[in-house]
């Protein structure tokens, strides 16, 4: 019996290291191959979340630099309208001439001052004093006016003086004297 005992207990013992055995194996297994793995999961994770919200950084970032240049595409037409209504050294002549057209046109004399030595520095273009002194009748000085604002030049009115000149009964002459600023680009 002793000999049945012994083997039992040799069995049970046996049975008992078999399972620790494995129970350590599976803790090893667990300890060494799946944590290291679930850790790897979890750093791809969070690797793979910090790209996802950069990509969303830079697509909004995308999508701002794409609406600039929408709205600078669409303020084409406007800038180059601005373009035009400023002044430059190519088109000061031309600017002259069309002064002298209006002139001509509504039957006045003029003389045209461009006060370049007061010129003032407006960040990407110069402010210009211009000092018109006009004679003609008030509907030939008015329409003068008219067309001075009219034409495609940014000029800016600051005063504006009528004076009567009567030479004989007949014919009044008005001065109008008119202070303005004219805009140039740099």
């Amino acid at each position: 019996m002793k000999k049945e005992n012994l083997l039992q207990a040799n069995y049970k013992s046996k049975i008992f290291i078999f399972i620790f055995f494995n129970i350590l194996v599976i803790v090893g297994i667990v300890y060494f191959v799946v944590l290291p793995s679930v850790n790897n999961l979890q750093d791809t994770k969070n690797i793979i979340t910090n790209k996802k919200t950069e990509l969303k950084t830079k697509s909004f970032q995308i999508e701002d630099v794409k609406k600039y240049f929408e709205e600078r595409r669409s303020l084409e037409p406007r800038l180059s309208v601005l373009d035009n209504m400023l002044l430059n050294q190519d088109r000061s002549l031309s600017f002259i001439n069309d002064l002298e057209q209006i002139a001509i046109k509504n039957n006045v004399e003029d003389k045209i001052n461009l006060l370049q030595g007061k010129s003032e520095e407006i960040g990407l273009y110069n402010r210009i004093p211009i000092v018109f002194s006009v004679e003609g009748d008030i509907g030939d000085l008015m329409n003068y006016l008219v067309d001075l604002e009219t034409l495609d030049y940014y000029i800016n009115v600051d005063s504006l003086e009528l004076t009567k000149n009567s030479f004989s009964e007949e014919d009044e002459f008005i001065t109008m004297r008119i202070s303005a600023s004219t805009y140039w680009e740099k």
